[in-house]
């Protein structure tokens, strides 16, 4: 009895590879008949038990429809999974309003950073800490001949980089309303708050992609995430001062310029590495 071998690109050849495996335990005549059904009576070659029926591939999909799509997938996830979300917020904003019961105005510049980062950080970790929550789950099979590697370690890039800056951005605006605001230059730490939150997504990304081949894929993404979130976690907060003490951004641009230069780099490390994680 001859059998198929399905690569699947698309949603549709998903649908052809049930047909394909029910033809499994047909006739020779009667495969014949299905595959004329959902290819048509082109390049039909029968083929004995020794041998295998390759069925035309379809053209390769184009690289922006399957990163939308694969960027609107992640959307519609979270959305129907809004515990975690919600659970991020909450803990944002039961943070913040305990720190001004305790301190309700908080003047000292020091201070107010240590608890804005240390927020934001922890934050962060929660929120990309399930990232290929479905990729590593029993969908992985599926995920795994259907889609391109690249395009889905951009989507999640792309995903958590706003869902970060999102809750970076909503940080910010609770310490400004409810522990006042001592930063003097606000432009440029909205500047620094940007491409800080970017390069933690980028960074607890990569490290959950790691983590999401073993079995303690929240404990790891923990211990890994730190010691390399390092580099961000240092320039962003010296860049934080000098915008609190009112520093242009002739003194402010090298800090600027190497969070740049660090997303860049660890995009690019995760578009190259990823691909060869994938498919270990």
């Amino acid at each position: 009895m001859g059998f198929f071998y399905v690569y699947p690109l698309n949603t549709q050849d998903l649908r052809k590879c049930l047909a394909i495996v029910i033809s499994l335990s047909l006739k020779p005549f009667q495969q014949k008949q299905l595959y004329w059904q959902i290819n048509g009576k082109k390049n039909w070659k029968r083929i004995n038990k020794d041998w295998i029926q390759l069925i035309p591939l379809p053209p390769k999909s184009n690289g922006l429809k399957e990163f939308t799509a694969l960027f609107l997938k992640d959307i519609k996830s979270e959305y129907r999974k809004r515990a975690s979300l919600n659970g991020i917020f909450l803990y944002v904003i039961s943070t913040v309003f305990v720190a001004y019961l305790i301190f309700n105005q908080i003047e000292d510049l020091n201070t107010w950073l240590a608890l804005f980062w240390i927020i934001l950080i922890f934050a962060s970790t929660n929120a990309s800490i399930h990232s290929f929550r479905s990729e590593s789950s029993s969908e992985f099979y599926y995920f795994y001949g259907l889609i391109n590697p690249f395009h889905l370690i951009l989507a999640k890039l792309s995903f958590n980089a706003i869902l970060l800056l999102i809750i970076a951005l909503f940080n910010y605006f609770l310490f400004s309303i409810l522990l006042e605001n001592p930063v003097e230059n606000k432009s440029l730490f909205l500047l620094v708050i940007v491409l800080g939150s970017l390069g933690l997504s980028a960074t607890l990304t990569l490290v959950s992609a790691i983590a999401s081949k073993t079995n303690n894929n929240s404990t790891l993404t923990a211990i890994l995430g730190f010691p390399i979130l390092l580099p961000t976690i240092l320039t962003s907060i010296k860049a934080s001062m000098l915008c609190g003490l009112g520093f242009g951004w002739e003194d402010i641009s090298v800090y600027i310029l190497s969070l740049s230069l660090l997303i860049v780099v660890i995009v690019a490390l995760a578009s190259v590495l990823f691909p060869y994680l994938w498919r270990s």
